[in-house]
């Protein structure tokens, strides 16, 4: 009696497991479970670093997820500070603020500021050469920016 318990336990669980990959590998049914499961909106993108758990429990692709950006005008992952899959399956993409160029103040009264240096790429030793072709010293400027890739400078009277 024992064995034919078993017996029918095991084609009971055959079944059962039979049933369950039918559902989850069927195409359509994923399809209405994954509509089903997406009841707010989802962070895909934070901080230029995909989230890629959440990409696939939302059934989105990466290709998508790219074409999506390529058509915003992304040209790199670390220019987005938020992607947003709504509901509707469209992305919203929040851009971080870029500074502007006219913001990179590079020496005040003949003080280097050392941060816009190092956010433009450039060195103490690069402004010094400029300094010396243009026959300046940091004492005669009372302001320099960097504007379009060239050094504004400002000399006292």
């Amino acid at each position: 009696m024992n064995i034919y318990f078993l017996i029918r336990f095991f084609i009971i669980v055959g079944i059962l497991a039979y049933l369950l990959y039918f559902i989850f590998t069927t195409k359509n049914l994923r399809f209405l479970f994954a509509k089903r499961k997406q009841k707010k909106d989802c962070i895909l993108i934070q901080d230029g670093k995909i989230n890629l758990i959440e990409l696939l429990n939302q059934d989105y692709s990466l290709r998508t997820l790219m074409r999506e950006l390529h058509q915003a005008n992304v040209k790199h992952l670390e220019e987005v500070a938020v992607a947003i899959l709504k509901k509707d399956k469209t992305l919203s993409i929040i851009l971080k603020n870029k500074p502007t160029p006219y913001q990179e103040t590079l020496v005040i009264e003949g003080n280097i500021v050392f941060d816009t240096l190092v956010k433009i790429g450039k060195n103490e030793q690069w402004l010094n050469d400029i300094l010396k072709e243009k026959n300046l010293t940091l004492k005669d400027i009372f302001l320099a920016y960097y504007r379009k890739e060239q050094l504004v400078i400002i000399c006292n009277d």
